[in-house]
């Protein structure tokens, strides 16, 4: 539009609409020449002159009809609507008006809404301040929609840490023993568990008018209490101090015995929960625990069981004569001489020297030194170290991606077929030397040879089903889909690898930084990037 203080021409519906200030606040007589010669700059028809006299004689301060202005339109206000990807917010764009053109009217945000199909979540407000105070060449936020509020079961929230990491990780896969969270002492009374109550599913919708259909939430975890704990209003409370786990899905306490040392002041430990050592077990003593058991100092020739997890805080030096068994996952410093059977993960920080290990998770050394050298290895998951095997050191034997469990079968088996073939190779003797003996003693001849050929008839038909046998495990020893080792530096010759059955040669020279992975049955290599590690399962 175009204005002075006395008078003013604007565009409205296809109309030019004039508008006179009452006289009293007129600063200057406004004449219909005036009015005639802003109608010629903006391109208006003419009218008569009657018509705009009487408009000016009337000065109401209204808009007023003076003459039809179709093209008006191209001076207006022009807005623009742009919707978000997700069509949940649309904003507004306005065009100031040129001389002559109308100003942001709330009709003209509702048409541009209705056009760009903008039907819900209209931010009245914004729209009435924008009409108000003419805010222009903005992007302003003109409607919103809403988000679906997904629906959510019930679900358990534990006050104890459910999934035991006795570490703190540091970069490059290294870790600090510093922190620790292996034994969660509790004391009765203490909030163990609570249900934290489901969510209802809430539709949303977009700035368009369509809903968005919120996710059904899924069943209810169940909050499920265990030995020496109380359930109170969906809550589980300790009833006695003690050890915080789970077991079996059950929140429980265990009974938890802290001693200083296992030795002659309190003899072998056979105890029914967790176990804490603040020292260490003397030579020739025995620790058995239903819950896990840690030990703060260095161990030897010892012998522990544990149903749960186990820390060896400062490691084991067993001589070969240290016996270890662990339900859960194991973390140690280092492990020298010493067979340890482990049902979960393998956790080393420094090395594993001339011990024979069974494993049916992974097994991870990870720190400075990482190396395993010496003894035996079975794994069923994988195996990541930085060095594999030594340089003066005795033959060191690791298989991988195999239960070790299969494995010790399949060794079982091929001991019973070399003790069947000896007993059928003496047998076999027995017959021979029989058949060459004098006629002398034919009863007696003739009975023995009749028991030494049911023998072998027995042993031949023993022995072919122990072969048969043997095979079909072989076959089941196939490796473990994606199983994988990694030696970050230097795997040395006299290695023994394999995966299953399939032997993988290192060579005299050995190799370095060097990742295997078991594929569909082949064994994918690759050399080991510090920037791009490999995943392990």
């Amino acid at each position: 539009m175009i204005r002075d203080k006395d008078f003013v021409i604007v565009y409205h519906k296809g109309w030019a609409m004039l508008r006179v200030s009452p006289e009293e606040l007129q600063t200057r007589k406004v004449y219909v020449e005036d009015v005639s010669n802003r109608m010629k700059l903006l391109s208006i028809t003419r009218v008569r002159k009657k018509l705009i006299q009487e408009i000016l004689d009337r000065a109401s301060g209204q808009d007023e009809p003076l003459a039809p202005w179709p093209e008006g339109k191209q001076y207006s206000a022009r807005v623009d609507i742009t919707l978000t990807e997700d069509q949940l917010e649309a904003h507004a764009f306005v065009h100031p008006p040129r001389p002559g053109g109308e100003e942001l009217t709330m009709d003209m945000l509702h048409q541009a809404l209705e056009e760009a199909l903008v039907l819900h979540g209209l931010e009245l407000k914004q729209m009435e301040t924008m009409v108000q105070q003419g805010l222009y060449n903005r992007r302003l936020l003109i409607a919103q929609g809403k988000l679906p509020v997904q629906g959510q079961a019930g679900r358990v929230k534990y006050h104890f840490i459910t999934e035991k990491k006795p570490f703190k990780e540091l970069r490059y896969r290294r870790i600090d023993l510093k922190e620790l969270n292996f034994i969660q002492n509790r004391k009765a009374g203490d909030l163990l568990a609570e249900l934290v109550l489901p969510v209802a599913p809430q539709d949303g919708i977009r700035v368009t008018g369509e809903v968005i259909s919120a996710q059904p939430a899924g069943p209810d975890e169940k909050l499920i209490p265990g030995d020496n704990v109380r359930l109170e209003d969906n809550k589980i409370f300790a009833v006695l101090d003690g050890n915080a786990c789970l077991k079996s899905r059950k929140v429980t306490i265990e009974p938890l015995l802290s001693l200083q040392n296992v030795d002659y002041s309190n003899g072998n430990i056979d105890f029914d929960g967790s176990v804490v050592i603040k020292g260490t077990i003397a030579d020739g003593f025995e620790v058995k625990a239903t819950g896990d058991i840690e030990v703060g100092k260095c161990i030897g020739r010892v012998k522990i069981h544990a149903q749960g997890s186990l820390m060896l805080k400062s490691g084991v030096n067993g001589d070969k004569e240290a016996m270890i068994f662990c339900g859960g996952d194991c973390w140690s410093r280092y492990i020298e001489g010493a067979e340890l059977i482990c049902r979960g993960n393998l956790l080393v920080l420094e090395s594993v020297m001339h011990s024979r290990l069974s494993v049916w998770g992974n097994v991870m050394l990870v720190g400075g030194r990482a190396e395993l050298m010496g003894g035996s290895l079975l794994v069923q998951g994988s195996l990541w170290c930085r060095k594999l095997g030594g340089l003066y050191e005795p033959p060191t034997s690791v298989i991988i991606g195999v239960s070790p469990e299969l494995l010790q079968q399949y060794t079982k088996l091929l001991q019973q077929i070399k003790m069947k073939a000896k007993l059928l190779d003496s047998a076999d003797l027995s017959v021979a030397d029989l058949k060459k003996h004098p006629q002398g003693f034919r009863d007696s001849q003739d009975k023995a040879l009749d028991y030494y050929e049911d023998q072998v008839r027995q042993l031949s038909q023993e022995l072919g089903l122990l072969n048969k046998k043997s095979h079909q495990l072989k076959e089941e020893a196939l490796p473990r889909e994606g199983s994988l080792l990694v030696v970050e530096d230097r795997i040395y010759g006299g290695v023994h690898l394999s995966f299953g059955f399939q032997e993988y040669p290192i060579g005299n020279n050995g190799a370095k930084q060097l990742v295997l992975r078991c594929i569909q049955g082949v064994l994918k290599e690759r050399g080991f990037n510090p920037t791009d590690p490999p995943d392990l399962d």
